[in-house]
């Protein structure tokens, strides 16, 4: 649903908004690992995580140009949607 929160947000403010169709490296414990950046908003990358962890402090050390939004980044976004498309807005948008 933040995924969602995010793309209705840019969409209902007139902001192109894209998949990305590509995939970013990054080493955790000297094992190379791939990961999928979310979305590409003006020719920037980012990537939707709820919480900080060691997973995503790698990403973003060898990925320093992917924005990374956590939970308190994500809150704009969740509550404009909720606020115009009700607090259950997954439920019915993804229909």
């Amino acid at each position: 649903s933040w995924e969602l929160a995010f793309v209705v947000y840019m969409l209902d403010h007139n902001i192109e908004i894209s998949w990305y169709n590509g995939y970013r490296t990054y080493y955790l414990e000297n094992k190379q690992h791939k990961f999928y950046p979310d979305f590409v908003v003006d020719d920037k990358l980012y990537e939707i995580k709820g919480i900080k962890d060691k997973i995503s402090e790698a990403k973003l050390q060898y990925n320093p140009d992917v924005i990374f939004l956590y939970r308190n980044d994500m809150k704009r976004y969740i509550e404009y949607t909720s606020e115009k498309y009700g607090k259950n807005f997954w439920e019915t948008l993804y229909e």
